[in-house]
């Protein structure tokens, strides 16, 4: 069974039946409430901006049990995003209620950010795995701050962090003025969301020469 939605599609490898019906109904309707979300909307538009197809399956244990990944691969779907929604509900393991970061949204939306980079062939580009993976945290904490979500810390598992969008771009400007630099369409959407949590609006707002956030 296969489902569309807009770039991508959504296959339930090693599923059928009912499991399979839905995988798919669950994961294309996560996409689509992206959309009523300011950063939701703008990680689903630099889809359409990059034009590059994103194959979604259920999550195949690659990374260990409470996981998701984003690799690159030739054929057809050169990004795909290995997820499966029902590892990170509140009867499960993978989803303890005091963590950062581990909604089936928040969860799926961090691997989004990956998969945007892949596609645009910027993935591992900024310090490797661990620079990889403190941008995708910075940018999912925008989105948990969107709705209403605790801030994860980058590289302390799913810890909470508690810091300003002016503090977080003092010590890290330099992952985000060459993320910036890497995607500045994406991230001009992503400054138009007044959240409290947006260290991309607070960069964007210090240029000069760019198009006028239509929220500032």
């Amino acid at each position: 069974m296969v489902k569309q939605y807009d770039r991508f599609t959504i296959r339930a490898d090693g599923l059928d039946g009912k499991k399979a019906f839905q995988y798919e109904a669950t994961v294309s309707g996560m996409l689509r409430s992206y959309e009523q979300m300011r950063v939701g909307h703008a990680i689903m538009q630099a889809f359409r901006f990059l034009k590059r197809e994103v194959l979604i399956y259920p999550y195949d244990g690659g990374l260990g049990h409470c996981n998701a990944y984003v690799y690159d691969d030739w054929g057809m779907f050169r990004t795909k995003l290995s997820f499966t929604a029902a590892d990170f509900v509140g009867a499960s393991a993978c989803f303890p209620g005091h963590a950062a970061g581990t909604t089936p949204h928040e969860v799926l939306f961090h691997e989004l950010v990956h998969a945007m980079r892949e596609s645009a062939g910027k993935r591992l580009s900024f310090k490797g795995h661990a620079g990889e993976e403190a941008i995708a945290v910075m940018v999912s904490n925008i989105f948990s701050s969107e709705v209403n979500r605790p801030l994860r810390q980058a590289g302390g598992g799913f810890a909470q962090m508690s810091i300003s969008s002016e503090d977080f771009f003092a010590t890290n400007g330099d992952m985000i003025r060459v993320f910036y630099h890497q995607h500045p369409e994406f991230c001009r959407w992503v400054a138009e969301a007044v959240v409290p949590f947006n260290p991309l609006r607070s960069y964007y707002l210090t240029l000069t020469g760019v198009p006028r956030l239509r929220s500032a």
